[in-house]
């Protein structure tokens, strides 16, 4: 038994050397392959290449690089398994009159995608307001991993909003009014409307539609009834009337609406509106009216001897104007004039709150329609305008262009009461007389009337200033009395004056 132990010892041993030497002699012949392929690269850089000098220098060995094997398989199986795109919610945008390009979210997934690389995007009725027809059409590009997917996205556009008409007010000019505002920025048109008492309780049409408002070849703003009578436009605001109006005046645009009610796609153009603004009963220059019940009846013929009116007594005439001992009044489209002893109790309206501002006065002045109001129909340097139905007088200079009028001065006046009326027209200064009836300053602008200052209380009997800004004369237009030495002063013979 001890001998069978030995002998599987000894074998056991010759199988551990026996192996220990084969290791031994595999590593001496990996390690002298090793050393062959040291030895040739040291020889191959070591020779020195022509022109050049050897060195000693041993490059480092670059390892090529090693692709995997399965690389292209993996990138087969990544086209393959490419996710689906989706698109964002695209907001609601606002009508702006061009096509409507929003920008997209394009994912797959959480991974943004890039448009040009991964989709292109193309519009479909971008450019009218709708809820129905806009539409965004997301494509894979060609040659991308989402080449053949196509998603349709539809948005909104809605309609936009038409800022607040601000700042209006109104210039009274002679027989017309202009309207100012602030302008509204992308309005295309503004809508004015005029009302009275004849809109009743209701005041104004609802719905400006029914005005027949379109728009023309040439971008402007007309009406589809001519001369509709409570529908005016004009970016300027001038409106030529005679009688007290209340104005509205809307800022408006045009904006190109898709019917979304009909099947087949349909354009529309209507008219957006931003909210009212009001100015109430604006009138034109006004001038001081004299209400006469006639005593005594006759036929008149009117001036330019075309027509003929039959004023009957106790008949009752609302006058505008007085000059030559008659007043006058406009009837049936034409002017007539009757004598003064043909009236009694009279009357006159006017206003003693009023007063004109200096941009107003001076838009009237410079109206087209008053001719010899022109800086260039007088040498002079100055014009009067004397206001009977404010009780001021105006002083106007000539600008330096010798084009326009500009308001210099402004003062209370008194002119004549209703039995004995200013005369009102176009004048000019002629006499002048420095002292009469104990009154300084005589500015004749008619043959008994002028404008001049106050007499003494000790001789009027009354004060006078105290009735500056009311009539109270007997025809001249009294002034304070520096006021009327200015006048004196400064206008000479010549000098226009406006009694209105």
């Amino acid at each position: 038994m001890v001998k069978h132990k030995r002998l599987i010892g000894i074998v056991t041993s010759l199988f551990m050397l026996v192996t220990m030497t084969g290791t031994t002699a595999f590593a001496t012949e990996q390690n002298a392959d090793l050393d062959i392929q040291t030895d040739t690269q040291v020889t191959e850089e070591q020779t020195a290449p022509e022109g050049g000098e050897l060195t000693d220098e041993v490059q480092p060995e670059v390892q090529p690089e090693v692709q995997p094997e399965d690389q292209a398989t993996l990138d087969e199986g990544m086209e393959l398994a490419a996710g689906t795109m989706t698109v964002d919610p695209i907001p609601a945008q606002v009508y702006t009159g061009s096509a409507i390009e929003p920008e997209l979210v394009v994912k797959d997934g959480e991974t943004v995608l890039t448009e040009g690389m991964d989709y292109t995007v193309t519009f479909e009725h971008n450019k009218a307001v709708s809820a129905k027809w806009p539409k965004a059409i997301v494509k894979g590009a060609e040659g991308s991993a989402y080449a053949g997917q196509t998603v349709p996205v539809k948005f909104t556009i809605k309609k936009p909003t038409v800022a607040r008409v601000t700042g209006l007010k109104a210039l009274a000019g002679y027989k017309e009014i202009k309207l100012k505002w602030n302008k509204v920025e992308d309005a295309d048109t503004y809508l004015i409307m005029r009302g009275d008492k004849k809109w009743g309780k209701k005041g104004w049409p609802r719905n400006l539609a029914k005005l027949g408002a379109y728009k023309s070849t040439d971008g402007k703003l007309k009406p589809s009834v001519a001369k509709h009578p409570f529908w005016e436009n004009n970016v300027k605001g001038t409106v030529k009337m005679y009688k007290k109006y209340s104005y509205k005046v809307y800022a408006a645009r045009y904006v190109v609406y898709a019917d979304d009610s009909k099947s087949k796609y349909t354009e529309t153009t209507k008219l957006v509106k931003s909210k009212v603004r009001t100015l109430k009963k604006r009138q034109c220059v006004s001038k001081l009216r004299i209400r006469c019940t006639i005593k005594s009846g006759t036929t008149l013929t009117s001036t330019n001897g075309k027509k003929h009116f039959k004023l009957k007594r106790g008949m009752k005439i609302m006058t505008d104007g007085y000059g030559g001992g008659k007043y006058s009044f406009f009837k049936k489209g034409a002017h007539f004039r009757f004598m003064n002893v043909r009236a009694k109790n009279r009357k006159a309206y006017y206003s003693t709150s009023k007063d004109y501002s200096e941009e107003e006065a001076e838009y009237f002045i410079n109206n087209k329609n008053l001719k010899f109001a022109r800086p260039s129909k007088t040498s002079k340097k100055y014009l009067i305008w004397a206001s009977l139905y404010t009780q001021q007088v105006h002083i106007f200079q000539k600008a330096d262009d010798g084009k326009r009028w500009e308001q210099i001065k402004v003062w209370d006046c008194s002119s004549g009461s209703a039995s004995a009326p200013s005369p009102t027209g176009n004048c000019s200064i002629g006499k002048r007389i420095e002292w009469r009836h104990h009154i300084h300053y005589w500015n004749c602008f008619s043959t008994l009337n002028a404008l001049h200052g106050i007499k003494p209380a000790q001789y009027a009997g009354y004060n006078w200033v105290r009735y500056l800004g009311h009539i109270k004369s007997n025809g001249c237009i009294r002034n304070a009395n520096d006021n009327a030495e200015w006048i004196w002063d400064h206008c000479p013979k010549g000098t226009k004056v406006l009694v209105f």
